[in-house]
């Protein structure tokens, strides 16, 4: 028998936040999550014409934004007067990646990548 390998094998409930949802502080405590915050997941995916799927990978960090969207994001937030920069943007991905990789070395059944 194949040990239970699956996200609520150790009673943990489905329905909490998951990764890139606001309620893991974790993903969302960086300048570049707080921006994506600040202007709303909706909001953002509309104005960059993408899915807000999209944004939340982004903030899990399944997923990286491509050089035109960051470029596309540095405007919003210059037009929005924000404080953001590539490098903003470039220390989310670093942060977002070990905790990642913290996260499948704590659970190695976790069937996230």
């Amino acid at each position: 028998m194949f040990p239970r390998c699956f996200p609520c094998s150790s009673g943990e409930s489905m329905t909490g936040p998951g990764p890139g949802r606001p309620g893991d502080s974790r993903r969302w405590n960086t300048r570049f999550a707080l921006f994506v915050h600040s202007v709303g997941v909706r909001e953002l995916a509309v104005k960059l014409g993408r899915d807000r799927t999209t944004v939340y990978q982004w903030v899990s960090g399944a997923n990286v934004p491509s050089v035109l969207d960051i470029g596309k994001i540095l405007n919003i937030a210059k037009a929005r007067k924000a404080t953001l920069s590539f490098s903003d943007i470039n220390r989310h991905i670093r942060a977002v990646r070990k905790i990642r990789a913290a996260e499948r070395e704590a659970n190695p059944c976790s069937p996230n990548p």
